[in-house]
């Protein structure tokens, strides 16, 4: 598991040269925990008072609105989770100097679904995990501190693989051509951007007498903002399009063949929080000669994580770390040698109480 060091020292410090939170550099899936450590660097042995740690999950939405009068700025945000746990309070001796490295586990609020980034014109929507280590003095003035942005995968779950079929009276106006067969399923359900979703498609085309002059798969992308008073802004984009032969007249395919379209890079993960709503489907199309000739179209939902079948982190894999019951700020600690250590020097591993 890659580790990523991220760290900002608010001003220059007599008692602190670093302060950094690291956590995984991949993915974290839902209800975590998510494992990082706050990394104290002292110059000489001081005296701070404590080190916290503050996880603040916001959502934001903004566009920009067109009237007779001008242009209108519409922006909305929503707090779901704001609080800071104690780490380590200092006893009263000082801290020698060095290196210091304080392990978390750390579980994951139940709303609003996982990382989210969008941009598209003057619109704008995010939702962000943001951990943010704190370090105190004696007077309690914050001395030094560090963030970092986790990401989190969203929760929901893939759409189901399972065939679709259907059976079309192909016709030219409304003269009749006879009737076309065809059967489709995605193989994987769940991609990343950058990957290929792919699609099984079969034709029976024995029985009409139009040949299917080919087959074209899309990808599409619904994006849908709300405020937190109620103003909505939708968008629906085709993203990526690709381009099949089709099935002769009088015959039928005996094996499926794979249609492949590539996910975009700048795709963004589906999600569906509170303000946020982002779904992503794949279309496919069977088109026969002539005009004005009907189609055999299907919608297959499709589940975009930034991950994809990169490395993550499942709920269960950290299975050493039982989350409790207690409520902030109560901490509770575990046997640190139960958890790989992030670095040589730690010594304890803080547990985050979950939430009820």
């Amino acid at each position: 598991m890659g580790i990523e060091i991220y760290s900002a020292l608010m001003e220059p410090s007599s008692l602190v040269s670093e302060i950094a939170v690291q956590l995984p550099s991949v993915p974290v899936a839902p209800p975590g925990p998510l494992l990082g450590s706050l990394r104290l660097s002292t110059k000489s042995a001081s005296v701070p008072r404590s080190l916290e740690l503050r996880v603040r999950v916001t959502e934001r939405v903004q566009w920009e609105e067109y009237t007779v009068g001008g242009t209108t700025q519409v922006r909305s945000k929503k707090v779901h989770y704001d609080t800071t746990y104690p780490i380590k309070t200092f006893p009263a001796a000082s801290l020698p100097a060095g290196t210091h490295v304080f392990p978390f586990a750390l579980p994951l609020p139940a709303t609003p679904d996982g990382s989210f980034e969008f941009v598209s014109g003057s619109h704008r929507a995010r939702v962000r995990y943001g951990v943010k280590g704190i370090l105190r003095g004696e007077a309690g003035t914050i001395v030094a501190s560090a963030a970092v942005v986790a990401k989190i995968l969203s929760r929901q779950s893939a759409p189901p693989v399972e065939e679709k079929q259907a059976e079309a009276n192909v016709k030219i106006s409304v003269a009749s051509k006879g009737r076309c067969k065809m059967r489709v399923m995605i193989k994987r359900p769940e991609v990343a951007p950058g990957e290929s979703a792919l699609v099984l498609s079969m034709v029976d085309n024995s029985a009409c007498r139009l040949n299917m002059r080919e087959i074209v798969v899309r990808f599409l992308q619904k994006v849908r903002l709300t405020t937190t008073d109620g103003k909505v802004r939708t968008m629906e984009k085709q993203l990526a399009e690709q381009h099949f032969p089709g099935v002769s007249l009088g015959t039928a395919e005996k094996v499926p063949r794979i249609l492949e379209i590539e996910i975009p890079t700048e795709t963004a993960s589906s999600t569906h929080s509170p303000m946020i709503e982002c779904n992503h489907t794949v279309q496919v199309t069977g088109a026969f000669d002539g005009p004005f000739v009907n189609s055999i179209n299907f919608l297959l939902p499709v589940l975009v994580q930034q991950c994809g079948g990169q490395e993550v982190i499942q709920a269960g894999v950290e299975s050493v770390v039982t989350l409790t019951e207690l409520k902030p700020p109560e901490v509770a600690k575990v046997n640190p040698l139960a958890l790989v250590p992030v670095t040589n020097t730690c010594r304890e591993l803080v547990l985050i109480p979950g939430q009820k």
